[in-house]
């Protein structure tokens, strides 16, 4: 039986819930080792899709039931419309015979799933603006710290340094000897 969704159409794009119950009357013990199915087209008959194959890999021993629940999302590339499901059950015995059972045969109609999401939404693209704002201030503001230099509120000094100092006494410069070579000439 379909689980999920409930209602008369199934979502393209969205997960949806077959339901497999198995009960083994009989003496020997099985492995239930997976279901998959198929969306054919209602007129022709032709296969169009195939569900995603789950594997499981379960023992089913004698005179137990199991059910055993299982997901698949409807192509993405079908379009709306009516399409025959069929989903089947593989299991195997000891000596590793496989069988098969069909549990599943019907049609069902497929309804457009959901918009796509943007790749980007505008909630995720106004944090990402904050906080790059945020590393921007924090960069100007903590700059100045990493470089090495010590933040100042001393005013600077503009003097050149041919101005005299206003805390060293004035000291003439030496002045440079005429070498004798050049007194001759």
């Amino acid at each position: 039986m379909m689980m999920q969704p409930v209602g008369e159409s199934l979502p393209i794009g969205v997960p949806s819930y077959l339901l497999v119950s198995l009960a083994n009357l009989g003496p020997k013990m099985f492995n239930v080792t997976k279901i998959n199915g198929i969306v054919s087209d209602v007129k022709s008959g032709k296969a169009l899709a195939n569900f995603t194959r789950r594997m499981y890999g379960d023992p089913l021993g004698p005179r137990e039931q199991r059910s055993f629940r299982y997901p698949f999302v409807p192509n993405k590339k079908l379009s709306p419309g009516e399409y025959q499901m069929t989903f089947s059950i593989f299991y195997a015995n000891r000596d590793k015979e496989g069988f098969s059972t069909e549990v599943y045969s019907g049609k069902q109609v497929l309804a457009a799933g959901p918009p796509e999401k943007s790749e980007l939404p505008l909630t995720e693209f106004a944090m990402a603006v904050a906080l790059a704002l945020g590393i921007a201030i924090a960069y100007t503001s903590l700059a100045p710290l990493l470089s090495g230099a010590p933040k100042s509120n001393a005013p600077v000094d503009t003097r050149s340094a041919t101005d005299p100092s206003q805390w060293l006494p004035a000291v003439p410069s030496p002045k440079k000897k005429k070498s004798p070579a050049a007194k001759r000439t």
